[in-house]
């Protein structure tokens, strides 16, 4: 599980905290929408959970590890597999396989909680392909990470995080930069993922449409967790939403506009000789 207590967390040199006073628990397995408007804390949180930022106070903790603890810090890095908004920040070299295959060279000897286990050039190879083939790049491996579409791009850092075997995904605005097609088909491969590998995904985003395919929805604005609730509870509070500047689709926003229709037994009796002509 994760646990986060009492955390505050504030940049070098700002006048203004980014976190504040956060209490939180994510299940594993669980998925979990981050939603809230620029500088609500989201992004900040994400790094946080994958130890590049530390607290500036409180406790951040995986699966009872603590982030700060420099002893848990090589094999924290692989229980959290972080995705970025932009391939470029994450991509360090020219082909698919030597990028994923990076990340598996960069981290604890003992993997998988096998004390005896060595990354021989062999086992890498494999552990690329595997992962590869869990994103659907498996052709892919040689190819040049530049020759790449956006969405296989994301695909690419998405096998990277996955490489190690990690316990969650956090993943911050993965699919901004994407195309409709490709958004959707990179939270179709998440949502699969999740259920195939048991992990879970905590997901950073500015749409509230996004944050529907969560089992909880945490609203942040100036640092702040102002909800935690199941995300239908967005479709029910628009003002809220548009209050931060956050929209739902148009559909979605007349969905609840609708007033709800309650099917009884009577009505259903109303209709039952029509149907029964049918």
């Amino acid at each position: 599980m994760i646990r986060i207590k009492g955390v505050n967390f504030t940049y070098p040199g700002a006048s203004l905290p980014s976190l504040i006073d956060l209490e939180l628990d994510i299940l594993p397995t669980e998925w979990v929408g981050l939603l809230g408007p620029n500088a609500a804390g989201k992004s900040t949180l994400v790094k946080l959970l994958g130890g590049i930022f530390l607290p500036s106070s409180g406790l951040v903790s995986i699966d009872g590890a603590d982030t700060a603890d420099e002893s848990q810090r090589r094999h924290l890095r692989r229980q959290v597999g972080l995705v970025f908004p932009s391939t470029c920040d994450q991509m360090l070299f020219p082909t698919v396989e030597e990028e994923v295959a990076f990340c598996l060279g960069n981290l604890d000897p003992a993997p998988f909680g096998v004390g005896d286990w060595e990354w021989t050039p062999e086992r890498m190879a494999g552990r690329v392909q595997e992962v590869l083939l869990l994103v659907g790049l498996q052709d892919k491996a040689g190819w040049s990470v530049r020759s790449l579409t956006p969405g296989e791009r994301q695909k690419v850092a998405l096998a990277s995080a996955l490489a190690p075997g990690p316990r969650y995904l956090a993943l911050d605005e993965p699919t901004i930069y994407l195309d409709e097609k490709e958004h959707h088909e990179f939270i179709s491969t998440v949502s699969r993922l999740r259920q195939e590998l048991s992990v879970g995904v905590v997901w950073a985003t500015q749409e509230p449409a996004q944050a529907l395919e969560a089992d909880r929805a945490l609203l942040f604005t100036g640092g702040r967790l102002v909800l935690d609730a199941p995300p239908g509870t967005l479709v029910e509070d628009t003002g809220r939403l548009a209050a931060l500047g956050l929209e739902l689709p148009e559909m979605l926003e007349l969905e609840a506009r609708l007033p709800k229709v309650c099917l009884t037994e009577a009505c259903l009796q109303m209709f039952a000789p029509s149907i029964d002509a049918s």
